[in-house]
């Protein structure tokens, strides 16, 4: 009896042991299906970031401790409000921005805090090609990873969805002309471009300066600027915010300033084309950020 007793008590300990090693293990880790572009998708692993959504937090590292520039992570599809925070869609994106720095778009290319931001893997945008002559362009991109978006009207050019790295061998078919990056100008206000104001001359391609907010920031509001921090403060932060020209309320009283209770994170899609990131909806929380991508 007390050797089946003994070997009872070794299996339960054996049992045991494997329970908190699985629990340890799919706490600090996970694996998701996450969208990357609009129509495809990746199963990733990542390491879990410590968020307050979700239980089991004390293995997880913060994001600030993890985080870096052009880390890919998994987050929480941000765009709509009255979705359940587990239901939201995942989405893999690329950290460009961590709290109180300065992001700034000029022309495509990204710079924080005054410094440009090269990035690991080749981007997607949207390009012009022009032939000499008519041609049947259908058949000489085909061979090529390339969306056509549209054929012009003198049949001797499209435009097309790539990468940098498709676009340079494209750039060598012969009987081409040039190939160009398609891109918006400077101060042309797009308005599906955030922070969705008249205010500010903004586009996906030319976009900022903007300061990150950051847990504790105080920043002085006025009828120009709240647009930026709308997002952050009835939403994220869940507080009820009124403004006009003339005042702005934030749960019934009225104010000038507001001070930040979590850290924000600008996070954009390695396709810059067609794929909405924070030149769209804006900061990200970081409770919206799930995991760091390693595989």
């Amino acid at each position: 009896m007390k050797v089946k007793s003994l070997k009872n008590k070794k299996l339960l300990y054996i049992l045991l042991v494997a329970g908190v090693l699985t629990l340890i293990l799919f706490s600090v880790f996970g694996i998701y299906s996450a969208k990357t572009f609009s129509d495809k998708s990746r199963i990733v692993i990542a390491l879990n970031i410590k968020n307050q959504n979700y239980i089991f937090n004390f293995l997880k590292p913060s994001a600030q401790k993890v985080l870096n520039h052009k880390d890919e992570v998994v987050i929480k599809d941000p765009k709509l409000f009255d979705l359940k925070f587990r239901k939201r869609e995942n989405l893999i994106m690329r950290v460009v921005g961590k709290p109180g720095e300065i992001v700034k778009i000029s022309d495509t290319k990204v710079y924080v805090n005054d410094e440009y931001l090269e990035f690991p893997n080749p981007l997607y945008f949207c390009y012009r090609i022009s032939f000499k002559d008519i041609v049947d362009l259908e058949n000489i991109l085909n061979p090529y990873d390339v969306k056509i978006l549209e054929i012009l009207s003198d049949a001797k050019s499209c435009n097309i969805w790539c990468n940098e790295n498709v676009a340079e061998e494209i750039s060598k078919i012969k009987g081409i002309l040039n190939i160009r990056k398609v891109f918006l100008l400077a101060n042309t206000n797009n308005r599906g471009t955030f922070p969705h104001s008249d205010f500010f001359s903004w586009n996906k391609d030319n976009f900022g300066p903007v300061l990150i907010p950051y847990k504790g920031l105080n920043v002085k509001l006025h009828y120009r600027n709240i647009a930026l921090y709308k997002r952050i403060i009835d939403f994220y932060e869940g507080h009820e915010l009124y403004y006009d020209y003339n005042k702005i309320l934030i749960d019934g009283v009225q104010t000038d300033s507001y001070t930040f209770k979590k850290n924000y994170y600008f996070v954009l899609s390695d396709d810059r084309y067609s794929t909405q990131d924070s030149r769209v909806w804006g900061f990200v929380p970081e409770d919206f950020i799930i995991g760091k991508v390693l595989y």
